[in-house]
C-alpha cells in the first residue's frame, strides 16, 4: 500500500499535471478529463493490490479453506476410492462393558421404555448408533453398539441390525461374520416378524464370504437360514437359487471335514502320502490355490501327479519345458473322473500354455491357443449357473451405487438425504429429503451394451428421471421423466443411440448427447417418493 501511495504522490505531482479541482483545471477540459480517467484507473489499481493483499491473508489464516469447486467425475472417484483401512482395537475387557451396559440402561430408561412400536424401536436404536460414533470410552462404545443391534433386531430390521455390527467391525478385532450369523439367527426367531426375505437375501452373500475364508460351519448355519427363510416366501427363483446354494455348501463341508482330519494327520507326519495327496488335491483343484497345494501334491500317493506337481514346483522358464509341463497336465486331466478336478488341470496346462506362447510359433502356436480356449470352456461349463438378476438396490450389490445430492451444484455424498424402505413385494420405496434439491443414485456397473435396463416403479409424487451421464460431461444429460402412476421402462444403447420403450411403447430421451453415454443414474427431485419394484439389467441372449 505504501509503494501504491508513493506511486499516487508522484504521478500526481508530476510536471504538466493539475489536481482535479485546481483553478487552473479550467485552462484545459480535455486534460480534465484525461486526469480523471487515470485517477479511476488507479483507484482501480489500488482495490487490486487491496484484494490480493485480503486474499494472501486469508489463505494463511485458518477458517478461510481454499476449496475448489469439484466436478461430478471428482466425486464419484472420490466415492469409488476404497477408505482407508484404520486400526482396530482389542475389545475391551467385559466388567467395563458390563458396567457401561449398567450405565447406559439407567440414562436410556425412559427411552426404553416407551420403545413400544417398531418405530419407535428403530429410531431408538438409531440414536443408539449415532451415540456410539460420538462416545470416546471403548467400553461405552462397545454397550452402545451391543444395544443399537439388539434394538434393531426388536425393530425386525434386517438392515440397520447388520449396520450395527459392521461399525462394531470398523472399530474393535471382532468376527463380524459370526456375529452377523447370530443377528439373523435373532431375526428369524418367531415373534421377531422380520421378513423371511430380507433374512434370506441378507443371509445368500455371507454364505460365500463364510465358504471364501473356509469357515464352513458358519457357512451350514447361514445357508440352512437363508433356505427356511426362502420357504416362508413367494419367490420361487430365490427357493430354488438358495436349495442349490444349500445341497453345495453341505457337500464342501463333508469334505472339508475330511480335509481337517488329513490336516491333523499332517501334523502328526507331514510326510504321510495320502493326507498329502487329499490335501493337496483340495488346494488346487477345489480352491485353486496352488501355491498352497501342490507341495502336498510333490509328496503325495498318486505317482503321476506326484511328478507333476515337482516339475511344477521347478518353474521352468525355458519354452520347450513349459510346453511340456502344459502337455502333462492336459493328458492327465482327461484320465480324471470329477469334473472340477478335470477343469482345475486344462486350466493349469492352459497357464503354462500362456507362458510358452509369446515363444511360440506356426502350428505349436495354434495347438497352444486351441488348448487354452479348450480349458476356458471347460471352466465355464463347471461353474455354477449365474445367478437370476437382482434388484440393484438389494444389500449385496448397494456397493456398487454411488449417491450424491445436487443443490445449486454438487455437494458430495447424498446418503444422508434418501431413504430406502423394503417394498412387500421385493423392490424398494424411495424418499428423497426435502432439503436437497435432487439426489442422484449412479449406476457405474450397469453397462449400456450387451443387454437392457428393465425397471417397473409407482411413483407416487414429485419427479423421478432416468438418465445416462458421462463422469467427463458437465451438461444436462439425456433423461426420460416417469409418468406418475406404475409403469415399466426399458432402456439400451442400439446403433449408437439411446433407445427406451415405456410400457411396451417407444419413447424418446431428453437432450440426447452421445458425449453422455457411459452410466445409468436415477435422479429425485426433493421430496420425491418412488416405488422401485424391479432394476435389473437382462444380458442378451
Amino acid at each position: 500500500m505504501a509503494w501504491v501511495c508513493q506511486t499516487a504522490q508522484a504521478w500526481l505531482a508530476a510536471p504538466g499535471r493539475v489536481v482535479v479541482g485546481f483553478p487552473q483545471a479550467k485552462k484545459n477540459p480535455a486534460g480534465r478529463y484525461a486526469r480523471w480517467v487515470r485517477l479511476i484507473l488507479l483507484g482501480l489499481v489500488g482495490l487490486g493490490v487491496l484484494w490480493g493483499a485480503a486474499s494472501s491473508f486469508a489463505a494463511d489464516v485458518p477458517g478461510f479453506p481454499q476449496t475448489p469447486r469439484r466436478s461430478l467425475a471428482d466425486l464419484l472417484e472420490a466415492a469409488d476410492e476404497p477408505s482407508t483401512p484404520t486400526a482396530r482395537a482389542s475389545l475391551p475387557p467385559q466388567p467395563d462393558v458390563q458396567k457401561a451396559l449398567q450405565l447406559l440402561e439407567e440414562v436410556y430408561k425412559e427411552d426404553m421404555a416407551a420403545a413400544k412400536t417398531a418405530e419407535k424401536k428403530r429410531a431408538l436404536a438409531g440414536r443408539l448408533l449415532a451415540d456410539a460414533q460420538e462416545a470416546q470410552n471403548p467400553a461405552e462404545q462397545v454397550a452402545l453398539l451391543q444395544a443399537a443391534r439388539q434394538w434393531a433386531v426388536q425393530a425386525a430390521d434386517v438392515g440397520f441390525a447388520l449396520r450395527c455390527v459392521d461399525a462394531l467391525a470398523e472399530r474393535f478385532q471382532v468376527d463380524p461374520l459370526a456375529i452377523k450369523t447370530e443377528t439373523l439367527e435373532a431375526l428369524s426367531k418367531s415373534g421377531i416378524g422380520a421378513s423371511p426375505l430380507d433374512v434370506a437375501e441378507a443371509a445368500e452373500p455371507l454364505v460365500e464370504e463364510a465358504l471364501e475364508q473356509d469357515k464352513y460351519d458358519l457357512a451350514v448355519r447361514l445357508s440352512r437360514l437363508a433356505l427356511a427363510a426362502a420357504r416362508k416366501t413367494k419367490n420361487a427363483e430365490l427357493q430354488k437359487r438358495l436349495t442349490a446354494q444349500n445341497k453345495q455348501v453341505e457337500q464342501a463341508a463333508k469334505v472339508y471335514q475330511k480335509i481337517q482330519a488329513a490336516l491333523d494327520t499332517l501334523r502328526q507326519n507331514p510326510k504321510d502320502p495320502e493326507a498329502n495327496l487329499l490335501v493337496g488335491r483340495y488346494w488346487c483343484f477345489e480352491k485353486g490355490r496352488w501355491d498352497q497345494g501342490l507341495p502336498h501334491l510333490a509328496q503325495g500317493s498318486d505317482e503321476s501327479l506326484r511328478q507333476l506337481a515337482s516339475d511344477d514346483l521347478a518353474k521352468p522358464t525355458e519354452t520347450a519345458k513349459q510346453v511340456a509341463l502344459a502337455e502333462a497336465w492336459y493328458q492327465r486331466a482327461q484320465q480324471e473322473k470329477e469334473s472340477s478336478a478335470k477343469s482345475a488341470m486344462q486350466g493349469r496346462a492352459a497357464y503354462w500354455y500362456e507362458q510358452a506362447l509369446p515363444n511360440l510359433t506356426g502350428l505349436d502356436k495354434i495347438k497352444a491357443q486351441r488348448r487354452i480356449e479348450e480349458a476356458t470352456a471347460a471352466g465355464q461349463n463347471t461353474s455354477p449357473p449365474p445367478p437370476t438378476p437382482r434388484h440393484y438396490l438389494d444389500p449385496q450389490n448397494r456397493k456398487n451405487i454411488a449417491v450424491l445430492w445436487w443443490s445449486g451444484g454438487w455437494r458430495g455424498d447424498g446418503s444422508k438425504f434418501l431413504q430406502i424402505e423394503k417394498h412387500p413385494d421385493g423392490g424398494y420405496r424411495l424418499v428423497a429429503s426435502p432439503e436437497a434439491e435432487w439426489v442422484v443414485l449412479i449406476f457405474p456397473k450397469i453397462p449400456l451394451t450387451g443387454g437392457r435396463l428393465k425397471l417397473s416403479y409407482t411413483l407416487e409424487k414429485g419427479r423421478c428421471d432416468l438418465n445416462v451421464r458421462s463422469l467427463q460431461v458437465e451438461s444436462f444429460p439425456p433423461y426420460i421423466t416417469f409418468p406418475e402412476g406404475n409403469h415399466t421402462l426399458e432402456a439400451w444403447l442400439e446403433d449408437k443411440q439411446m433407445c427406451a420403450l415405456l410400457d411396451g411403447q417407444p419413447v424418446r430421451w431428453r437432450r440426447d448427447d452421445p458425449r453422455h453415454y457411459l452410466h445409468y443414474n436415477l435422479s429425485l427431485e426433493r421430496g420425491t417418493v418412488v416405488t422401485i419394484h424391479q432394476l435389473e439389467f437382462v444380458p442378451e441372449k
